[in-house]
């Protein structure tokens, strides 16, 4: 269940980018210059989709989080998976979100049974946050 918690979280963050920031002087991230007034944003979800981190990266794939060689990459690499943000400022309830988001997965799962709608394509919309484009339609029938 956390495989898919994360796996969710990494193709389909809620929050994939950040506020901007204000350079208050000119400075340099690597060998770009980042002029004094210029606004910077941190896009969370760019590291989510880089092949450098993950192989196949537009797949949905729950697996990865059990195999030792994306471990690794993700124990070398710890801003790679970055859904509650990372460092110091990272988000202060992202335990609770993801001991909720078992619990409230354990039990739809154990009381329904459901299925996409035939013909469904799943899209995300950006609005400061992501949002499914079109409502989530499936059948649902109690257990």
């Amino acid at each position: 269940m956390q495989c898919v918690i994360k796996e969710t979280l990494r193709l389909y963050g809620p929050v994939p980018m950040m506020v901007s920031r204000e350079a208050l002087k000119d400075n340099y991230i690597g060998d770009l210059k980042v002029t004094k007034g210029s606004f910077v944003t941190c896009m969370f979800a760019a590291p989510h989709i880089n092949e450098k981190f993950y192989e196949n990266p537009y797949t949905f794939n729950p697996d990865r989080w059990n195999d030792p060689k994306q471990k690794e990459i993700i124990k070398n690499n710890p801003m790679c998976f970055v859904p509650f943000s990372g460092g110091p400022r990272n988000c202060i309830g992202q335990h609770l979100a993801m001991i909720e988001a078992k619990i409230i997965l354990a039990l739809f799962l154990r009381n329904f049974s459901f299925d996409i709608i035939k013909g469904y394509e799943f899209k995300m919309a950006f609005s400061g946050i992501y949002t499914p484009l079109n409502p989530v339609v499936f059948d649902i029938e109690n257990k």
